[in-house]
């Protein structure tokens, strides 16, 4: 299978989320023109906010996993910097429980809260969709989260670091 030039995963799984997230970026950025259309043009296109407002709601819950996965979040490397040997370690498997704990608030608020719009039959503004298809992204995002957690757990259980400064896909 070819390989990513940076990191070590395969071409297939790079494209396959990194292509989710970018065709929801691209689809947010065409509902934004059609909703600056709107104003200057006076359509009726009163959908296009909450459609860009949905898809934003996805693109959040679902990149916050890929930005763990590239090392893309906040982190404060004043203690792990210091740290040696079973210290370093200890400190790394605090921090993937710290975020499967997260991840797996954000997977059960979620699932909570979209079981309860679905009793109440919630539904948008302007389209009258449930307003479930948008809140599902919540849960779904903390159950891809924990995924990546697990995985990089099994990395860790292996000997591997993952809390490097070239971020976390080097070592994917």
């Amino acid at each position: 299978m070819a390989k990513v030039a940076r990191g070590k995963r395969s071409a297939t799984e790079f494209v396959s989320y990194t292509m989710v997230l970018a065709a929801l970026l691209i689809l947010m950025q065409v509902l934004g023109f059609l909703g600056i259309l709107n104003r200057n043009f006076g359509w009726d296109l009163s959908f296009v906010s909450e459609l860009v407002t949905g898809v934003s709601i996805w693109l959040t819950f679902l990149g916050i996993g890929q930005g763990l996965v590239d090392g893309l979040h906040v982190r404060v490397s004043a203690v792990s910097d210091h740290l040696r040997g079973w210290a370093k370690r200890a400190h790394a498997w605090l921090v993937l429980a710290i975020w499967g704990a997260f991840f797996g608030v954000l997977a059960v608020t979620g699932a909570t809260a979209v079981q309860r719009s679905l009793e109440l039959g919630a539904t948008t503004l302007t389209l009258h969709w449930p307003s479930a298809i948008f809140e599902s992204a919540i849960p779904l995002g903390g159950v891809v989260g924990i995924i990546i957690v697990v995985q990089l757990a099994t990395r860790l259980a292996k000997g591997r670091s993952f809390m490097d400064l070239e971020g976390l896909q080097e070592n994917l």
